[in-house]
């Protein structure tokens, strides 16, 4: 395994509820042990459990019964699954219109959910080619996502979103945070970057976010 294969698989692993507590001075409602069952769910859904054995005295194989299950469970909940969106105005339209982006790939993203335990669906607002706004769809893993707090109703209120890049010798990684209060929605972002040694990962400490800099240091 090349060095850029074992720092993808370090980097799969999600940071410490403490590590996030630190960066946002907020208590995840994630617990520990939840950490590590949604990072569990995930090697067994990529056919990577740690029980898997193969040598010359063991030999234990999966069946991937995990993304088996994931895969129909979500195909059986999209395929005759339909979307009426009412309104013949122009907003209807371009609701239905932006709307259709998402549809095409919420089979796999619902399959995903299923395996970790939860996926969330984060629209956004670019600017197209021709000027006009569209709205684009972002699919969050539950290995990419903490809950941070809930509505007396259980409905989450804030969460923190991880993004992570590797650009050379440095790992980039953005906290996006978002908090609803009442119909006002305020989001704010974080930066930081570390370093790893090119044939050494012993450096890079499970959860470790590194130094904070700006975001416009962040490599796009």
């Amino acid at each position: 395994m090349n060095i850029i294969e074992r720092l993808k698989g370090v980097l799969k692993r999600m940071f410490s509820t403490e590590t996030i507590e630190s960066a946002l001075r907020i208590q995840p409602t994630i617990s520990s042990r939840m950490k590590s069952n949604i990072e569990l769910w995930e090697s067994m859904y990529k056919n990577e459990s740690p029980w898997l054995a193969s040598s010359q005295s063991v030999l234990i194989s999966s069946l991937n019964i995990a993304a088996t299950i994931a895969s129909e469970k979500a195909r059986t909940a999209t395929i005759e699954m339909q979307v009426k969106i009412t309104g013949e105005s122009e907003r209807g339209e371009y609701i239905k219109e932006q709307f259709q982006k998402l549809l095409g790939k919420l089979r796999v993203n619902l399959e995903y959910g299923i395996a970790l335990g939860g996926f969330i669906i984060k629209p956004y607002v670019v600017k197209g080619a021709d000027g006009k706004l569209q709205i684009e769809f972002n699919c969050i893993k539950a290995t990419d996502f903490y809950p941070l707090s809930f509505s007396s109703e259980g409905g989450l209120t804030e969460a923190a979103f991880v993004s992570r890049i590797i650009e050379k010798d440095k790992i980039y990684t953005k906290l996006e945070h978002h908090k609803l209060e009442g119909t006002t929605l305020t989001i704010s972002n974080l930066a930081f970057e570390s370093s790893y040694r090119s044939n050494n990962l012993a450096d890079i400490r499970d959860g470790e976010l590194g130094h904070e800099i700006p975001l416009t240091s962040v490599p796009e």
